[in-house]
């Protein structure tokens, strides 16, 4: 049996404790359970003393009374939105922009840019009023894109819309051009509106504004600049493009963790030292999701910190006042929460369901707790027991 002793905070990393291989495997299971069990399967001696059990140390330990509290009040946060299907929109669509490349800069930019605020927010507000098709309202590709980069600032786009157009502008029965099938009514629509502009244009570094229409809907638009926002946006996919690949299980423990992080906002206020809170990659994934729903996102969060949160991706701070907030923030979380910030994937959620269960069968595997050590991960000798969720 390979053991890592309680209290050893990085033990899985200790070659001494455990094979190259075995490290492997304890990481691997820290991230992704099913994907440990792959690895086990795929190697001919992952830990040379029992190649057949694993006790998991890191992250896996049955947590403090106090901080099973916590979890529990994290977990009954609830959104009004399906934020596991809106984080897979967003990486989708954020492949695409990044596979068209002019939509970062120079002449295409500025075009998609005076169309999002001279057409597209126009025919919106038009149709939030009341819906002006019979199917969910499609918006151009370019439009899209600097609307995505202009929500990312829910406190900024919340207040222009309401000066601009006098309601928060929201998502609600629109469809991105990326899921879209059909967008004859959307094309339709937009050509009534605005005759002498395309609702296609060509996305090259050859658009210009040369041939932009006159006939356009608004007369007012925002001062907010859209160019530095998308600049700020610009590095976010390639950050976050790894993700594209992960399984269900990956967005609903990220999300999972969204819902600790703003947990951890309202416990924050209780800390004597003043910080800004700093969201892993995950979760800022899962952040931004919310975001994209302008009117969920307002809602969900007055009521469950009483205020909208500012993402503020205007934030100019130095990289050392960054360090400082994250180092804050990891200190906090695992006060708060046990475990590592970084690592907190995975097993805070699968414990939940081997408690229900009595254990967890995944990939051959099963995951169950054990008071003397934490959690063992062992090869199965049974099938899974009813109600097992089975990777």
């Amino acid at each position: 049996m390979t053991l890592l002793p309680r209290g050893a905070e990085d033990a899985f990393f200790n070659e001494d404790l455990i094979g190259g291989d075995g490290n492997k495997i304890i990481q691997c299971i820290l991230e992704d359970p099913r994907k440990a069990g792959l690895e086990m399967q795929n190697m001919r001696d992952p830990i040379k003393e029992a190649p057949d059990r694993i006790i998991i140390l890191h992250g896996a330990l049955p947590l403090e009374e106090a901080q099973q509290m916590e979890w529990s009040k994290a977990r009954e946060v609830v959104f009004s939105v399906d934020l596991v299907e809106a984080a897979k929109q967003q990486l989708q669509f954020l492949a695409v922009v990044n596979s068209i490349g002019s939509l970062y800069n120079g002449p295409a930019l500025d075009r998609a840019i005076y169309r999002y605020k001279y057409c597209w927010l126009p025919l919106l507000a038009k149709h939030v009023d009341s819906p002006i098709t019979t199917e969910p309202l499609v918006v151009p590709l370019d439009c899209e894109w600097i609307w995505h980069c202009y929500r990312l600032n829910p406190m900024q786009y919340k207040m222009d819309c309401e000066e601009i157009f006098g309601k928060n502008l929201d998502n609600l029965n629109v469809l991105s051009t990326t899921k879209a099938a059909c967008t004859k009514q959307a094309e339709s629509i937009w050509n009534d509106m605005y005759p002498t502009e395309p609702y296609y244009v060509q996305l090259n570094c050859h658009s210009s504004m040369s041939n932009v229409g006159t006939n356009v809907g608004a007369q007012r638009s925002t001062n907010y600049d859209l160019a530095a926002a998308v600049k700020r946006q610009r590095s976010f996919f390639h950050k976050v493009s790894k993700y594209i690949i992960q399984d269900d299980c990956f967005f609903e423990e990220a999300v999972l963790k969204y819902k600790a992080f703003l947990h951890l906002i309202k416990r924050k206020k209780e800390s004597p030292i003043k910080f800004f809170c700093v969201p892993t990659e995950d979760i800022d994934l899962i952040w931004h999701s919310h975001q994209l729903y302008p009117l969920s996102y307002s809602n969900d969060l007055k009521a469950i910190l009483g205020k909208i949160v500012d993402h503020n991706d205007r934030d100019s701070s130095s990289g050392a006042k960054l360090r400082i907030g994250f180092a804050q923030t990891t200190k906090l979380w695992e006060e708060t929460f046990g475990g590592s910030y970084l690592r907190a994937r995975v097993m805070h959620t699968y414990i939940d369901q081997v408690a229900k269960c009595g254990k967890l069968c995944v990939e051959g595997f099963t995951v169950y707790r054990s008071e003397e050590y934490g959690v063992v991960m062992e090869k199965s000798q049974t099938e899974c027991c009813d109600g097992c969720v089975d990777g």
